[in-house]
């Protein structure tokens, strides 16, 4: 287990550098940055593992201190590299990523915009298009069908679950009453 340990953590050195070249491949990247700290881990479990039984009994710990070491050194790079690396191609691999000149970066499931840059944070959804307004004189708001419904094509019917638009005045109440006159 000791020489398993020494292979781990040289495994785990192999695997950070594949994943900082393969950084820019989608999904290949993410795969080998986050191997590399999980093989230098059990590198480290290895070797403490045979570390535990050489000490029992009596046998060198030599190989497996090694072991041990090189997998506690490959331990810190390799989590720096999932950190940055593999979080990284996970995070532009699994969405719409969107490069502007302004160098803000939209990113994003589709149908949604995040703004990164400048005005880091700020949620910008895509802009909402206008309804369509109707033949002009059909009502009192521009675009109003004049029936209580919402402005839409011309057959009056309008967008269904949309505000109404001008509504006519309530009617007037009844005016006073006249007293009937007995003469």
């Amino acid at each position: 287990m000791a020489l398993a340990s020494i292979l781990l953590a040289v495994l785990s050195f192999g695997c950070m550098a594949v994943g900082v070249v393969t950084s820019l491949v989608p999904h290949v990247g993410t795969v080998f940055s986050f191997a590399a700290p999980a093989l230098a881990l059990l590198g480290v479990t290895l070797g403490g593992v045979q570390l535990s039984r050489n000490k029992r009994t009596g046998e060198r710990t030599d190989v497996a201190r090694a072991g041990v070491i090189l997998s506690v050194i490959a331990f810190i790079p390799g989590m720096l590299t999932a950190l940055t690396c593999g979080v990284c191609n996970a995070v532009l691999s699994s969405g719409n990523v969107q490069m502007h000149r302004s160098t803000q970066w939209s990113v994003g499931p589709a149908g949604q915009l995040v703004v990164v840059g400048p005005d880091a944070g700020v949620f910008a959804p895509p802009p909402v298009p206008a309804p369509p307004a109707g033949p002009p004189g059909t009502g009192s708001a521009p675009g109003s069908t004049g029936k209580g419904v919402a402005p839409g094509g011309a057959d009056g019917k309008g967008i269904p679950g949309a505000p109404p638009g001008a509504l006519p005045p309530p009617p007037l109440p009844a005016g006073p009453s006249q007293p009937a006159t007995g003469h």
